[in-house]
């Protein structure tokens, strides 16, 4: 069945990529691996947190972050912008709160005593059922968790609340369509891009000169816009 098969990267918009960098891998354990001048845009950083290496096939995952000339003079609120806490709300669009795994129970209490022995401050684990969990802070108002499924799967029949389902007003028709998601038979040729309709998402604010670029042929947005080149040739050092 053609699905995504897990998460490549989460990208955080900070004005301080440094601190988190510093924290990822001080106080979590993640690699660096990737920092560079993020592609089509003007004087943006972009950097890649390795979480996991690549196993089973399947690839690395990651945390990035992104920083761009300017973004100190954004506002950043609790309560808007960031959570600032895993009970509290912010905006619609918005990331409440970001969790990373690990596999065991005795890993999970080893990474809480790993970020406290790092100064910061963790609550947990709580249990949840299908997943332990330790909760804390990163820098910047972000809210961030450690869980470990334990080897447990989630019974989409236990875990799936007929009154949350009642309030977000999904038909039972709807609901056995989402827990099982129809297949996709690839057409003998690419899809053309559809044309811009009511109700279906779209990027915001793109700069004009990026706007033009969607009505462009899919061979010339590979040709045009794709940067393969790494900043650093080490074949050449």
């Amino acid at each position: 069945m053609l699905k995504s098969n897990g998460i490549h990267h989460l990208a955080i918009m900070t004005a301080d990529m440094k601190a988190h960098v510093d924290f990822w891998s001080d106080v979590l354990g993640a690699k660096l691996v990737a920092m560079y001048y993020m592609h089509g845009t003007d004087g943006y950083f972009h950097c890649f947190m390795e979480l996991n290496g690549p196993a089973n096939g399947k690839p690395a995952c990651h945390v990035a972050f992104v920083q761009c000339p300017g973004i100190e003079k954004i506002p950043s609120e609790v309560g808007v912008t960031h959570a600032g806490n895993v009970l509290a709300p912010s905006s619609a669009g918005t990331m409440q709160h970001f969790a990373v795994n690990v596999d065991t129970e005795e890993e999970l209490l080893a990474m809480r005593d790993r970020i406290r022995s790092k100064g910061v401050r963790v609550q947990g684990p709580l249990d949840h059922g299908f997943c332990q969990s330790i909760y804390f802070a990163g820098p910047e108002n972000t809210v961030l968790e450690v869980c470990s499924s334990l080897g447990r799967d989630i019974n989409g029949e236990s875990w799936v609340d007929p009154v949350v389902q009642e309030k977000l007003g999904i038909s039972d028709e709807e609901l056995a369509a989402y827990k099982n998601p129809k297949d996709y038979s690839n057409p003998s040729g690419p899809i053309p891009q559809p044309p811009i309709s009511d109700g279906k998402p779209i990027y915001a604010g793109m700069p004009d000169r990026y706007s033009a670029t969607w009505d462009w042929s899919d061979e010339e947005v590979f040709e045009k816009l794709s940067e393969p080149t790494p900043p650093v040739d080490v074949e050449a050092a």
